[in-house]
This record gives structure tokens, C-alpha cells and sequence, in this order.
């Protein structure tokens, strides 16, 4: 029963706290909207910002895109769709698969544009482009009008992904808080007063290690959710990300609990934490882009890959029973004497 009075007493504690409350639920609604506001407002309008997928398994295809000099040309259909979410081009446009077939059957191909709105466009190169198909075409469709349709992804630039980083960003840059706020009961001797008590040790610690894990999820699930309501995101698999917000908790008090265990003082190990947890998650950034294979490797040492990889495909496991695996491990390696780390040295 002491158990859960001291997790409701330091849960409060953390909630009336602003410091608690801006970092964890004000910061990264802003943030979200920063990156959100930005991004919308450097997408590529020119021949820059255009792109192919060339799916087309005959040779004109590659002869229309020859003659369009398009610099970027993708031949699979998810890795452009998911370049044009990142806002590295405003519109990709798709040829089809049997578009020589088509050219030479006398048929009028069919070109598919992906945009992210409905002003995204390049009108000179799509008049080039339909030019060019209607002199390809053979026989009396030659004269037809080049069907040419229009996908847009309103819902949002961001990914469920994407979303879901940031949160986890911001979660990894301020967990230093708790790192400060442990020392700083130890050092003001109010773990040590709760150790005299009835109390065990562990107990007053464990009770406040799930404290921390309550608040930062309840407080991140919450950012997360406001922020989708607010800039209108389309959230799949939230489920699968709230879960995913949880277990990146469990990882953030294993990150503070090396640091603690490493280094005494307060604003060293509140540092130190914070960077052990960003430069594993830089790891993670760094290896999707990576050529070299053990780059790639090493991401998947870090928590961060699971979780991401856990978002991205919207599955539970093993992901799970990893980063929990991982988790273990962080608690461990930053395990101390509960006695000792109660007393004010």
C-alpha cells in the first residue's frame, strides 16, 4: 500500500510542476507545429522538385524519361511516395508498368501524379510530357488526351512516423529533469528521511521510477494526441505508437539510471543522460541513409531502431520483448545500492 501512495505522491508532484508540464506536453505541440509550418512552406515547385517512378518494363519508359531530363528517377512506387511525405519533391509522377505495351498496342498510357495538395504541380513539364506520349502513341489514339491522374496526401507531410519521432525526441532531450530531480532529493535528504521510515529502499526508488513512467506517457500520449487534433495529422496504429511512447519511457529511466550510476553530480549526469539517449537515437537516424553494413548493424543495438521499426510497420512484436530486453539491460548496468544512493553523502 506505501508502494502506490509514494507513485500518486510524486505523480503529483511531477504534474503541478511546470517545468514538467511545458517539456513534456507545451514543447512538443510547439515544436510539432513549428516543424509542421516550415516544412509546408519549402516544398520544391520547379523541375527540381519533380520526380518519375519508371515501372514500366518495356523500353519507352526509359525514352520518355530520357527526353524529359528528369534528374531523379525512382523505380519503386513506396520509396517515392514516402521522398514526396519528407517534402523532397512536391510531385512524382508514375509511369505504368505496361506503358510500352500500351504505346505500342496504340493505347493511351495512363499517368498517375502523387502530390501533397492540390496546388503542387509543374504544368510546363506535364505539357511536355504529354506531348511527347501523344507523338509515342501509334495508330488513331495518337490524338487522344494523355490520361493523366491526380493522387493527393492532404491528410498531412508527417508520417504516423515522423509524429511519433518527434515525441520521442523531445522525451530523450529532457529526461535530464529526472536525473536532477532524483539528485536533488538525495541531496535535500528527503530520500534519506523516506528510508528510516517503514519504507525498504528499493521500494521508495521503484515507486519512483513508475512515477516517472506514468507521467512522461500520460503527458507525451497527451502531446501527441493534441497535436494531431490540432494540425488535423491522420494517426494510423495509435495503439501501436502509444505503446511505443511507453516503452520509450521504460528506456529514458534506464538512460537516467547509467547516468546516475556513472556520474554524482547533478547537472553532469542530467547532461550526460541526455546525450547518451541522443546520440543512440542519432544512430538510429544515421543508419536508414547509410551505406556501410555496419552502420546499419549498429542501429540495431540501439532501443530506438525497434521502436521506430515498431511505428513504422505498426507491429507489436518482437519489437517489444526487444527494446524490454534492452530496457533490462540499461537497469542493470545503472543498478546501484539503493541504501547508499538514499543516504546524502
Amino acid at each position: 500500500m506505501n508502494f502506490f501512495i509514494i507513485v500518486l505522491a510524486n505523480c503529483r508532484r511531477y504534474l503541478k510542476n511546470f517545468k514538467y508540464i511545458a517539456s513534456m506536453l507545451i514543447v512538443p505541440i510547439v515544436l510539432i507545429g513549428s516543424v509542421t509550418f516550415f516544412s509546408s512552406n519549402i516544398i520544391n515547385t520547379d523541375d527540381e522538385g519533380t520526380a518519375i517512378v519508371n515501372l514500366d518494363k518495356g523500353k519507352s519508359g526509359s525514352e520518355l524519361v530520357r527526353y524529359l531530363n528528369v534528374k531523379k528517377v525512382f523505380n519503386k512506387r513506396e520509396v517515392a511516395i514516402n521522398e514526396l511525405k519528407r517534402n523532397k519533391y512536391s510531385v512524382i509522377y508514375e509511369i505504368e508498368k505496361d506503358f510500352t505495351i500500351n504505346i505500342k498496342d496504340g493505347k493511351v498510357p495512363k499517368i498517375i501524379a502523387y502530390r501533397m495538395d492540390k496546388s503542387s504541380g509543374n504544368e510546363i513539364f506535364e505539357s511536355e510530357m504529354k506531348n511527347k506520349i501523344k507523338k509515342m502513341v501509334k495508330g488513331e489514339n495518337n490524338k487522344s488526351r494523355v490520361i493523366l491522374k491526380y493522387k493527393e496526401y492532404e491528410e498531412s507531410i508527417f508520417s504516423s512516423k515522423g509524429i511519433a519521432f518527434l515525441i520521442i525526441y523531445c522525451m530523450m532531450l529532457f529526461s535530464m529533469n529526472f536525473s536532477m530531480d532524483l539528485i536533488k532529493l538525495k541531496k535535500d535528504g528527503v530520500l534519506e528521511r523516506l528510508a528510516v521510515t517503514r519504507n525498504k529502499t528499493y521500494v521508495i526508488v521503484w515507486a519512483m521510477y513508475l512515477a516517472m513512467f506514468i507521467t512522461q506517457t500520460l503527458l507525451y500520449t497527451a502531446s501527441f494526441l493534441i497535436s494531431a487534433i490540432i494540425y488535423r495529422y491522420k494517426i494510423e496504429n495509435t495503439e501501436v505508437i502509444i505503446l511505443n511512447i511507453a516503452l520509450s519511457s521504460i528506456v529514458c529511466i534506464g538512460v537516467v539510471i547509467v547516468g546516475l550510476r556513472i556520474v554524482k553530480n547533478d547537472k553532469v549526469a542530467s547532461t550526460m543522460s541526455s546525450i547518451l539517449a541522443l546520440v543512440m537515437m542519432y544512430i538510429n537516424i544515421i543508419g536508414d541513409d547509410a551505406v556501410n553494413s555496419n552502420i546499419i548493424k549498429l542501429k540495431k543495438l540501439t532501443p530506438f531502431y525497434w521502436i521506430m521499426d515498431s511505428v513504422g510497420k505498426a507491429k507489436v512484436f518482437p519489437n517489444v520483448i526487444v527494446v524490454l530486453l534492452m530496457a533490462l539491460v540499461l537497469f542493470t548496468a545503472g543498478g546501484f545500492g539503493y541504501q547508499n544512493f538514499s543516504e546524502n553523502e
